[in-house]
């Protein structure tokens, strides 16, 4: 894709010729491997606050990659995270924007 610059844009590129697969399939695996590897080191480190009032507990998520067959493009292709946080300190348990379920 022409928005993507640089060493990832290039790797990607690369791997795609290589491999004989689209560009569109290969970064979504691409960002999809990354945003797992960044989940994957989150729970192993323990890293703290997220910059959304959570500070530690337990992070837990999951990463996905999803095709819109109706959209009429090649791009089309989507990368889907969640990451939820456990009930430690300042964690709620929620997706920061998810509603707290009712009673």
């Amino acid at each position: 894709p022409c928005c993507l610059k640089g060493t990832l844009g290039k790797t990607v590129k690369l791997t795609a010729r290589k491999e004989g697969r689209s560009v569109e399939e290969t970064l979504t695996e691409t960002l999809a491997d990354i945003a797992r590897n960044m989940l994957q080191e989150i729970r192993h480190c323990g890293v703290g606050g997220d910059g959304h009032g959570h500070e530690g507990g337990h992070v837990d998520g999951h990463v996905w990659e999803e095709e819109d067959q109706e959209i009429m493009s090649p791009k089309r292709r989507f990368v889907l995270a969640v990451k939820r946080h456990g009930q430690g300190k300042g964690g709620s348990g929620l997706v920061p924007g998810e509603a707290a379920p009712g009673p």
